[in-house]
């Protein structure tokens, strides 16, 4: 770490732990507030290009032999 880098957090947090506190438990109020406002969609459909080749070819071999459903016999 640089040394300037050091010397502003000692001159920030370090002197003013309070006001830094109360910063922080601001922020974390108004993120909590908010918390009923937050989605998370972590689908797999959410995670690939719809321009992807790879996608294209899945699509065209799926509408070809109908199914997504799969079966490994070992």
């Amino acid at each position: 770490m640089s040394t300037q880098a050091i010397n502003l957090y000692r001159k920030v947090v370090l002197s003013q732990p309070i006001a830094v506190l109360v910063v922080v438990l601001a922020i974390a109020a108004y993120f909590f507030t908010h918390i009923n406002d937050f989605e998370l969609d972590a689908s797999a459909e959410t995670l690939i290009l719809e321009n992807d080749i790879s996608l294209q070819q899945y699509r065209n071999i799926r509408d070809q032999y109908g199914s997504d459903d799969y079966l490994v016999v070992t």
